[in-house]
């Protein structure tokens, strides 16, 4: 086949955007039409011929010709859509995204079609067979395509290793460069199947329901109300509820997992705005494709992990049970036993209920566990508001009750009666339901973009805000890195302040947690004035472990910023994923 039959979809021109630090090195990638000019036999396509790929700044600007060179042919193309170091980028290159260990750059491909479908079988076996069996790690150099929780694994690339050189991208027509990776650099392989206690098997069942899932298009998955499982996206918290039709939102670098009620799965990576229904037919889809892939759109259905157990079957009872401590809108089952837990507040110990409307009241203490029934002195009926007075008899605040007709919702039904839970106006129950799937299906990210997007310009002195978000409770940690390539820790903004960041919750710096604020920097003569800032989030609270942590908006001196580096490289038992942005100044 010839290279101008696959993907004419390639030769349409992409809105151009600006590649950041992209330094081909000589011999970066190894192939007829790599970076680097270097021949490989093109009969012998291994994953290992890709491996010198993560040295250093580098960037892969083509995969031509290394690993699935066959399927592009062996001739060069008068319609090539770039050049890379003198050899041209053919148009059917592979769809995906590579790149070094989290906090590197990396660039999306455009691509897939056969050329995926034949490939991504090879990728995926050469994958595994790159993993140590005695600890599951990945070799230096190994890469992949897709799937969040594999991480690539390089010991070369540092975290903060030299600064960005902008410049305009001769790929910029067919391919757009990220600055904010999601490739998530930890938990390693070994910790992360401890971490995923389902995955062993539910990973499994859903790989096998997604590779069932060919021809299904997406408009059947939107046929329903969804709900949100996981989301970096701001806007877009765990728990609530997407309406028929209702626009979705996903900026570029953000992505977003949704769950309909018959149990299918969607996941989207942006930039996507309209409506789930609106989702570009899947018929050309494969499931291992979408899986390993660099699919910006990912459907699944979750009823074929229900043969292994649905993971949100466990959480059902815990659901039902009312926390008076907390306000809001909360719901119960009809047909089943109510229970109070007791509340996490100790001065609300013990609690006075009264419902709206009526004389009589219940005081509950707890003496004898740590959940009661539902006193019979009050009334529970759908709308039935509330209110909880403390042992000082003040009325701290009020709770509505709810009831959730169990009517044609079977055992194991959690995405139905999640959905039920959601549009009910009970988000944070839903949210309890979901957390085994998302802990399951999606690891910790991190989305980091300014008000002004993913790729923002500023004018000197111009106020910078950042906005992030992440997909479960995290410790969060940003530097800036100045025009002189110094690294200064902003936030946390001092060392009193808490790292702790709750997930889903869009956090906008400057602001309440960091009152300082950012300008975009003075230019000096011709000298580039442009700033870049990088996040990480943590699982765990790094503070101790962290140079700098004492001594906020001051710059690292060189040791500091080296034994940083170290610190991060060595968290190999921690949840991390970092993401970037570059403030240009014109």
């Amino acid at each position: 086949m010839h290279a101008d039959q696959l993907h004419p979809m390639l030769l349409k021109r992409r809105p151009r955007r600006r590649a950041v630090g992209v330094q081909p090195q000589a011999g970066a990638v190894r192939g007829v039409h790599g970076v680097g000019g270097q021949a490989v036999d093109l009969h012998r396509p291994q994953i290992g011929d890709l491996q010198d790929s993560m040295t250093g700044e580098a960037v892969i600007e083509t995969l031509g010709g290394v690993g699935f060179g066959a399927a592009v042919g062996h001739g060069r193309s008068p319609r090539a859509l770039g050049r890379t170091n003198g050899a041209p980028v053919l148009p059917g290159t592979l769809g995906g995204w590579t790149g070094p260990r989290c906090g590197a750059r990396h660039t999306q491909y455009v691509g897939g079609g056969q050329l995926l479908r034949n490939f991504v079988p090879h990728l995926t076996a050469a994958a595994a067979l790159r993993r140590l069996a005695s600890t599951g790690r990945h070799r230096a150099g190994a890469h992949h395509f897709g799937g969040p929780t594999m991480p690539v694994r390089s010991r070369r690339p540092p975290f903060f290793g030299p600064g960005p050189q902008p410049r305009p991208s001769p790929f910029a027509a067919w391919t757009g460069v990220r600055e904010t990776p999601m490739i998530p650099r930890s938990p390693p392989v070994e910790a992360s199947m401890a971490h995923r206690t389902l995955s062993g098997l539910v990973a499994t069942a859903l790989t096998l329901a997604a590779v069932g899932a060919v021809g299904v298009t997406a408009g059947r998955a939107a046929a329903e109300q969804a709900v949100v499982v996981a989301s970096t996206a701001p806007g877009y918290a765990q728990g609530q509820l997407v309406p028929d039709g209702t626009a979705v939102t996903v900026p570029d670098g953000a992505n977003a997992m949704f769950l309909f009620a018959n149990g299918r799965m969607l996941r989207v990576k942006g930039p996507f705005d309209g409506p789930l229904d609106r989702m570009p037919d899947a018929s050309g889809w494969t499931g291992v494709g979408s899986l390993v892939g660099g699919e910006r759109f990912f459907q699944t259905d979750l009823g074929a992990a229900r043969a292994v157990g649905t993971p949100m079957q466990k959480g059902e009872e815990q659901v039902f049970t009312l926390d008076p401590g907390r306000a809001g809108t909360q719901c119960v089952k009809s047909g089943g036993t109510v229970l109070l837990r007791k509340p996490a507040d100790p001065t609300l110990i013990p609690a006075t209920l009264r419902a709206e409307g009526h004389e009589a009241a219940a005081t509950l203490r707890w003496d004898k566990g740590a959940a009661v029934p539902w006193p019979r002195e009050l009334p529970m009926a759908d709308g039935t508001a509330v209110s909880v007075a403390g042992p000082d008899g003040r009325v701290r605040h009020s709770l509505t009750l709810r009831v959730i007709a169990a009517d044609g919702i079977a055992a194991g039904q959690g995405a139905e009666l999640a959905v039920r839970l959601a549009g009910a106006g009970c988000a944070a129950q839903a949210a309890a339901l979901l957390d085994p799937v998302r802990d399951s299906v999606a690891p910790l990210n991190l989305y980091l973009a300014t008000d002004r997007g993913l790729y923002p310009t500023y004018r000197s002195g111009e106020t910078v805000t950042l906005v992030l978000q992440t997909n479960r409770d995290a410790h969060l940690y940003c530097y800036l890195r100045n025009t002189r390539g110094q690294l200064t820790p902003i936030y946390p903004p001092g060392p009193s302040a808490s790292s702790l960041v709750e997930g889903h919750r869009t956090l906008t710096l400057a602001g309440d947690r960091m009152p300082v604020p950012l300008r975009a920097a003075e230019r000096s003569g011709n000298l580039s004035a442009d700033q870049e800032v990088r996040c990480f989030a943590a699982g765990r609270d790094l503070g101790a472990d962290l140079p700098g942590r004492q001594d906020a908006f001051r710059p690292l001196s060189d040791e500091a910023a080296a034994r940083l580096e170290r610190t991060l490289a060595s968290l190999k038992q921690t949840e991390l994923v970092m993401a970037q942005v570059i403030l240009r100044v014109e």
